[in-house]
């Protein structure tokens, strides 16, 4: 099935789903993603120079979803706005796909916990990237083992020749995330199989999504309870969904 939406609903398509289940083993996936949560609820990813040719981009915010996006993520990073206003200068690797995770599975149900989410990307050029942190109104930067760490008011950087990592957490440092920089590069969703499988087809924006979180979930247990099904249904399963932009709109495929 194939549905169309203008572009900047990114927040809106994580409600297209694809029920899947785990087949047969893949290949280890983008090692990039050892870098994220492995107990992420949703794993987003993003092919940046697809979407910057195809999506027409600079229209996002003439829609109102597309202005909500705008406002309350990316206008609250200077960094991000520098990032999108020049994306060619920006000394990021366009061509390599970038991961974002948001949430995890035990503390999406948990309001007194605060969520993580983390960006991921591939740093082409160091120099020019780092330059840009530096006129991106850092409040400091520190050095780690083997990776830098650039305090914002709303937002952690971690950085090396490589790779950057963006995430939330202004208050502590992930230890997952600082392992992933200073050992080998392998935790649960480098090698998750159902993930495999839904980054192993092309798309411009692809979203996976772990569903152990809503059968956890006191309003899910009861809705399904009336339609006189278990929770325990949603667990160990996934949903997949690929979008493909088109003359600046989307077209997102749900294979049920």
């Amino acid at each position: 099935m194939k549905y169309h939406f203008h572009f900047g609903i990114l927040m809106l398509l994580g409600g297209l789903f694809c029920l899947s289940s785990c087949g047969e083993k893949l290949p280890t996936v983008d090692q990039r993603l050892a870098y994220l949560p492995a107990d992420a609820a949703t794993i987003v990813r993003i092919m940046p120079q697809k979407c910057l040719v195809k999506s027409h981009f600079e229209t996002i915010d003439s829609s109102d979803l597309g202005a909500f996006w705008m406002e309350n993520i990316v206008y609250q990073s200077v960094l991000l706005q520098k990032i999108l206003k020049a994306p060619y200068d920006s000394g990021l690797l366009l061509e390599a796909p970038m991961y974002l995770s948001d949430g995890q599975v035990l503390l999406k149900n948990d309001p007194g916990k605060e969520e993580e989410w983390r960006l991921a990307f591939s740093v082409g050029d160091a120099e020019t990237f780092e330059k840009l942190i530096q006129q991106s109104e850092v409040l400091r930067i520190e050095r780690a083992d083997s990776c830098r760490i650039a305090h914002f008011k709303e937002t952690k950087l971690y950085w090396n020749e490589n790779v950057g990592v963006l995430s939330n957490q202004v208050e502590r440092s992930p230890r997952d995330l600082l392992a992933a920089f200073n050992a080998a590069k392998t935790n649960q969703l480098a090698t998750n199989v159902d993930l495999g499988q839904c980054l192993a087809r092309e798309a411009d924006l692809s979203i996976w999504t772990n569903l152990d979180f809503l059968a956890n979930d006191p309003k899910m247990k009861s809705l399904m309870a009336l339609a006189g099904f278990s929770p325990s249904l949603l667990k160990r399963n996934h949903t997949h969904t690929h979008c493909f932009f088109e003359a600046g709109r989307i077209s997102a495929e749900t294979d049920y």
